[in-house]
């Protein structure tokens, strides 16, 4: 067993091999404080110095929209649109090669039902609605997140090859976070990182909540299919306590991973449920608890935070990564 070191949503059952679950999702979900569900745009205007409308349909691309979307939506169907325009995915697709790894990235609208008109007047409304500047902004590494007065780093996480220069503390330090993140994921894929008995893990459980679980759920998902055979995944977000007793129930603490999910570690709920797997932990192995400091990782997350290492008496922890 390892640590590492929240949404407000309904009951998730976990199932392998890392897959899909029932679930019901609460759309008001919280995102683990990162801002990222928020509208800085509309918090941090100005409206003496952008006098932008406050309201969508003030925008002149907006009541445009509403005019095609009245004269043409009957006559956009799909199939006529590709038979009438053989050169329609050329002309409603973009294409990213990055020059410095071997990053190939498709964006497709020819499969959206839009025309050249609905497609320039979209674009028309992104640049009145001021996104154009917000993008800069957040390249430029502007404190768009007003609710934290911080910059907005994922574009950093994405930077794949150093490819442009944002000038925030830590930024730069992504690309070996990433190396090692890859490294100890190989260590695990290949059974060389073990449990605290020695034998290979093969039961993967993440607690998280908001971001911290609809991110890891989603990426499970769309590489199920490069998973690890016998790898199984589960997922816990809920902070009712039968939530993470039933997966614990098809558990071995002897092969299996926790992944405690936070930015910050102060989401209650996370909390509560990372003393919940450590209780249950230690519980099974009380006849090995000397060998604790040797083989009990440190929970981590995208920022390794120490105090909650310490909160759960998991010391002197093994850093990983």
């Amino acid at each position: 067993m390892g640590f590492l070191g929240g949404t407000k949503r309904a009951r998730r059952d976990g199932a392998g091999p890392c897959g899909r679950r029932s679930e019901e999702v609460d759309p008001a979900a919280a995102d683990d404080g990162d801002g990222a569900g928020s509208h800085p745009r509309r918090q941090r205007r100005d409206p003496q110095a952008d006098p932008a409308p406050s309201h969508l349909a003030d925008y002149p691309s907006w009541a445009k929209l509403q005019q095609l979307y009245d004269s043409e939506h009957t006559k956009l169907v799909l199939k006529d649109l590709f038979s009438q325009d053989p050169q329609r995915f050329a002309k409603f697709s973009r294409t990213y090669d990055s020059p410095n790894k071997d990053v190939h990235v498709l964006v497709d609208f020819s499969k959206n039902l839009i025309n050249e008109d609905v497609f320039s007047t979209l674009v028309q409304l992104a640049k009145e609605g001021g996104v154009e500047q917000a993008r800069d902004d957040m390249f430029a590494g502007k404190h768009i997140n007003t609710s934290e007065d911080r910059a907005v780093l994922h574009v950093a996480l994405r930077n794949v090859g150093g490819e442009f220069k944002i000038n925030e503390a830590g930024a730069d330090e992504v690309q070996g976070v990433l190396d090692h993140m890859a490294d100890f994921a190989t260590k695990v894929r290949s059974g060389e990182w073990k449990g605290y008995t020695g034998k290979a893990i093969d039961t993967i459980v993440n607690i998280g909540i908001g971001g911290s679980d609809l991110g890891p759920v989603m990426v499970t998902e769309a590489l199920k299919p490069y998973g690890k055979e016998g790898l199984t995944c589960h997922f816990v977000s809920n902070v009712d306590g039968t939530h993470i007793a039933e997966i614990t129930k098809a558990c071995d603490p002897e092969t299996t991973l926790f992944i405690v999910a936070s930015k910050t570690f102060t989401t209650q709920e996370t909390i509560t449920n990372a003393e919940s797997a450590r209780e249950w932990f230690l519980k099974s192995a009380t006849d090995v608890r000397p060998a604790l400091p040797l083989s009990l990782s440190l929970p981590l997350s995208l920022s390794l935070s120490l105090s909650l290492s310490l909160s759960l008496s998991l010391s002197p922890p093994r850093l990983s990564p």
